[in-house]
Protein backbone atom coordinates (compact mmCIF):
# COMPACT_ATOMS: atom_id res chain seq x y z
CA UNK A 1 0.00 0.00 0.00
CA UNK A 2 1.14 3.39 -1.26
CA UNK A 3 0.40 6.72 -0.06
CA UNK A 4 0.97 9.12 -3.02
CA UNK A 5 0.89 12.67 -1.70
CA UNK A 6 0.47 14.80 -4.65
CA UNK A 7 -0.21 13.70 -7.93
CA UNK A 8 0.98 16.21 -10.14
CA UNK A 9 4.46 16.09 -12.47
CA UNK A 10 6.30 13.79 -9.98
CA UNK A 11 3.28 11.76 -8.85
CA UNK A 12 1.76 11.10 -11.98
CA UNK A 13 4.32 9.83 -13.37
CA UNK A 14 5.02 7.62 -10.36
CA UNK A 15 1.60 6.92 -9.48
CA UNK A 16 1.74 5.81 -13.38
CA UNK A 17 4.52 3.17 -13.44
CA UNK A 18 3.33 1.69 -9.96
CA UNK A 19 0.26 0.90 -11.54
CA UNK A 20 1.61 -0.41 -14.33
CA UNK A 21 3.76 -2.12 -11.94
CA UNK A 22 1.07 -4.12 -10.53
CA UNK A 23 1.23 -2.50 -6.92
CA UNK A 24 -2.02 -3.67 -4.54
CA UNK A 25 -3.34 -0.26 -3.04
CA UNK A 26 -2.42 3.58 -4.09
CA UNK A 27 -3.73 6.42 -1.77
CA UNK A 28 -3.86 9.69 -4.15
CA UNK A 29 -3.99 12.36 -2.05
CA UNK A 30 -4.36 16.10 -3.66
CA UNK A 31 -6.21 19.12 -2.82
CA UNK A 32 -5.32 20.75 -6.22
CA UNK A 33 -7.36 21.06 -9.17
CA UNK A 34 -5.94 20.29 -12.80
CA UNK A 35 -4.59 23.75 -14.73
CA UNK A 36 -4.26 24.38 -17.93
CA UNK A 37 -0.27 25.04 -17.41
CA UNK A 38 -0.41 21.07 -15.78
CA UNK A 39 -0.95 19.84 -19.35
CA UNK A 40 2.39 19.60 -20.72
CA UNK A 41 4.06 17.57 -17.51
CA UNK A 42 1.44 15.98 -15.70
CA UNK A 43 0.94 12.48 -17.54
CA UNK A 44 -2.92 11.67 -16.36
CA UNK A 45 -4.59 14.82 -17.63
CA UNK A 46 -6.19 16.53 -20.57
CA UNK A 47 -8.07 19.37 -21.66
CA UNK A 48 -11.34 18.69 -20.22
CA UNK A 49 -10.11 17.57 -17.16
CA UNK A 50 -9.17 21.79 -16.47
CA UNK A 51 -10.97 22.69 -13.13
CA UNK A 52 -11.06 19.11 -11.92
CA UNK A 53 -9.53 17.67 -9.04
CA UNK A 54 -5.94 15.97 -9.39
CA UNK A 55 -6.28 12.70 -7.09
CA UNK A 56 -10.02 12.40 -8.40
CA UNK A 57 -9.07 12.27 -12.05
CA UNK A 58 -5.75 10.23 -11.44
CA UNK A 59 -7.58 7.29 -9.80
CA UNK A 60 -10.32 7.12 -12.96
CA UNK A 61 -6.83 7.15 -15.24
CA UNK A 62 -5.13 4.82 -13.93
CA UNK A 63 -7.60 2.28 -12.60
CA UNK A 64 -7.92 2.18 -16.54
CA UNK A 65 -4.52 1.16 -17.18
CA UNK A 66 -5.11 -1.58 -14.46
CA UNK A 67 -8.22 -2.60 -12.65
CA UNK A 68 -6.95 -5.01 -10.34
CA UNK A 69 -5.16 -2.21 -8.07
CA UNK A 70 -7.20 -0.98 -5.36
CA UNK A 71 -7.11 3.15 -5.66
CA UNK A 72 -8.25 5.20 -3.15
CA UNK A 73 -8.75 9.31 -3.90
CA UNK A 74 -8.67 12.04 -1.14
CA UNK A 75 -9.56 15.00 -2.79
CA UNK A 76 -8.80 17.00 0.16
CA UNK A 77 -5.85 18.31 2.64
CA UNK A 78 -3.30 16.14 3.26
CA UNK A 79 -3.52 17.23 6.74
CA UNK A 80 -6.73 15.92 7.17
CA UNK A 81 -6.10 12.94 5.93
CA UNK A 82 -7.92 9.99 7.55
CA UNK A 83 -5.65 7.88 9.85
CA UNK A 84 -7.47 4.70 8.00
CA UNK A 85 -6.11 5.48 4.67
CA UNK A 86 -2.19 6.06 6.43
CA UNK A 87 -2.92 2.21 8.18
CA UNK A 88 -1.00 -0.47 6.36
CA UNK A 89 1.05 1.62 4.40
CA UNK A 90 4.08 0.07 3.49
CA UNK A 91 5.94 3.52 1.95
CA UNK A 92 4.98 7.29 1.89
CA UNK A 93 5.91 8.81 -1.93
CA UNK A 94 6.23 12.42 -1.01
CA UNK A 95 5.48 14.17 -4.81
CA UNK A 96 5.17 17.80 -3.07
CA UNK A 97 6.01 21.41 -4.99
CA UNK A 98 6.27 23.15 -1.25
CA UNK A 99 8.77 22.88 1.76
CA UNK A 100 5.82 23.49 3.98
CA UNK A 101 4.23 20.41 2.68
CA UNK A 102 7.51 18.34 2.43
CA UNK A 103 7.84 19.26 6.20
CA UNK A 104 4.14 17.85 7.10
CA UNK A 105 5.17 14.76 4.71
CA UNK A 106 8.32 14.25 6.97
CA UNK A 107 6.80 14.56 10.09
CA UNK A 108 4.19 11.63 9.10
CA UNK A 109 6.57 9.58 8.35
CA UNK A 110 8.04 9.88 11.63
CA UNK A 111 4.78 9.70 13.26
CA UNK A 112 3.72 6.53 11.56
CA UNK A 113 7.16 4.95 11.36
CA UNK A 114 6.59 4.44 7.56
CA UNK A 115 9.57 4.88 5.22
CA UNK A 116 9.55 7.47 2.75
CA UNK A 117 10.68 8.69 -0.51
CA UNK A 118 10.29 12.01 -1.07
CA UNK A 119 11.28 14.16 -4.62
CA UNK A 120 11.15 17.25 -5.64
CA UNK A 121 12.64 20.19 -7.18
CA UNK A 122 13.93 23.42 -5.83
CA UNK A 123 14.62 25.95 -8.94
CA UNK A 124 16.44 24.12 -11.24
CA UNK A 125 18.05 21.68 -8.55
CA UNK A 126 16.29 18.46 -7.95
CA UNK A 127 16.08 16.34 -4.87
CA UNK A 128 15.67 12.34 -3.82
CA UNK A 129 15.65 11.27 -0.83
CA UNK A 130 15.17 8.10 1.05
CA UNK A 131 14.13 8.32 4.84
CA UNK A 132 13.78 5.25 6.92
CA UNK A 133 12.00 6.64 10.09
CA UNK A 134 14.47 7.00 13.33
CA UNK A 135 17.29 4.86 10.93
CA UNK A 136 18.16 7.63 8.32
CA UNK A 137 18.36 11.44 8.50
CA UNK A 138 15.08 13.15 7.78
CA UNK A 139 14.06 16.26 5.33
CA UNK A 140 14.83 18.52 8.75
CA UNK A 141 18.20 16.91 9.18
CA UNK A 142 19.20 17.78 5.97
CA UNK A 143 21.47 20.89 5.75
CA UNK A 144 21.20 21.59 2.01
CA UNK A 145 18.47 24.13 2.12
CA UNK A 146 18.74 27.29 4.72
CA UNK A 147 15.83 27.41 7.73
CA UNK A 148 15.02 30.64 5.83
CA UNK A 149 14.56 29.09 2.58
CA UNK A 150 12.74 26.01 4.10
CA UNK A 151 9.94 28.53 5.59
CA UNK A 152 8.87 29.67 2.42
CA UNK A 153 6.74 28.18 -0.06
CA UNK A 154 8.86 26.93 -3.28
CA UNK A 155 6.07 27.29 -5.67
CA UNK A 156 3.14 29.73 -6.45
CA UNK A 157 0.67 26.58 -4.93
CA UNK A 158 0.83 28.46 -1.83
CA UNK A 159 -1.17 31.59 -2.53
CA UNK A 160 -3.72 28.62 -3.99
CA UNK A 161 -3.49 26.58 -0.72
CA UNK A 162 -4.51 30.11 1.30
CA UNK A 163 -7.50 30.41 -0.94
CA UNK A 164 -8.74 26.28 -0.70
CA UNK A 165 -8.32 26.82 3.34
CA UNK A 166 -10.42 29.79 3.30
CA UNK A 167 -13.33 28.26 0.72
CA UNK A 168 -13.63 25.45 3.16
CA UNK A 169 -16.71 24.77 5.24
Amino acid sequence: KVLILGVGAIGSYLSTNLVLSGVGTMVLVDFDTIEESNLNRQLLFQTGDIGKNKAVIAKERLGILNPDTEILAFPGAMEKLPSKLIKDCTVIACCLDTFVGRRWANSLSLREKVPMVSGGMYAFLGDVQTILPYSTACFECQPLISQEKLSQACSPLGEKRKEFEEKKP
